[in-house]
């Protein structure tokens, strides 16, 4: 593993059933990178998400993060891989009984290491940091905009202050304003921050803005990855029907 490389997939095999999901998965994401994963419905993008976070093991093959195995890691060291991650899931996954407060402070709480006096204030930064307004933290899950919702779960997400973070699908589901506003934001995140951020996109406006470097995923296997243009080089008909410039017009006329 290179010391550039904050995740590292091997020859990932993933059964689930009958199902074969990944046939064999390369892929090496670099530290500090804006990496997106592309693929078709079923190709297994959210499988090998799960694999990454450590939530799935794959049936063969290695999965590390910052040069450890999931497989091979004891309970500290998961931990200890946990704690340097956030994820940010697609539809927000926010605890509806919990106040968008009490859900930020969620996994500060879980480490038990805050006083309740820190994590006010972490949380009242998280919050500013993803644009929200210090008024919202009383609020309940069900009376958020889509909007808000993605960046409470960004603020959870970032609560740790991760070096890495998981992104599925973050601007689906937003109004072409929203998601603009959106992208603007994680771009920022990742500048001031200095992130690692993987993401999982099927917005190829989105993917255009965005990424350093994309990762495609068909028939098992990763078939590009390198940069959005080296990507487009692949004679595979995924890419090609993807990257068509009718599809890119369409999207860009609901964004």
């Amino acid at each position: 593993m290179s010391p550039a490389d904050i995740i590292r997939c091997e020859h990932v095999v993933t059964q689930i059933g009958d199902h074969l999901v990944h046939k064999e998965v390369n892929l090496a994401i670099h530290s500090g990178e804006i990496f997106s994963l592309l693929g078709g419905s079923g190709s297994g993008k959210t499988v090998l998400l799960r694999e990454m976070i450590g939530l799935m093991e794959s049936t063969k093959g290695r999965v590390a993060l910052f040069g450890i195995d999931w497989k091979e890691a004891n309970e500290e060291e998961r931990s200890q891989i946990r704690s340097r991650f956030g994820v940010m899931f697609q539809h927000g996954a926010l605890i509806s009984t919990l106040t968008v407060f009490d859900n930020i402070a969620l996994p500060l709480r879980e480490l038990r290491v805050f006083d309740e006096s820190m994590i006010e204030q972490l949380v009242l930064q998280k919050l500013q940091m993803t644009g929200l307004d210090a008024s919202v933290a009383g609020w309940q899950p069900a009376v958020l905009s889509g909007g808000m919702v993605k960046r409470v779960a960004l603020a959870r997400a970032l609560a740790l202050e991760p070096e890495l973070i998981f992104l599925d699908e973050p601007t689906a589901g937003l109004d072409p304003v929203s998601s603009m506003m959106f992208r603007v934001l994680i771009q920022r995140l990742h500048q001031q921050l200095g992130l690692t951020v993987v993401m999982i996109t099927h917005d190829q406006v989105t993917l255009e803005h965005l990424s350093h470097r994309v990762g495609i995923l068909a028939d098992g296997r990763i078939i590009a990855q390198g940069s959005i243009e080296e990507a487009k080089q692949v004679d595979h008909p995924f890419i090609r029907s993807y990257f068509s410039p009718e599809r890119l017009l369409s999207e860009e006329g609901e964004s």
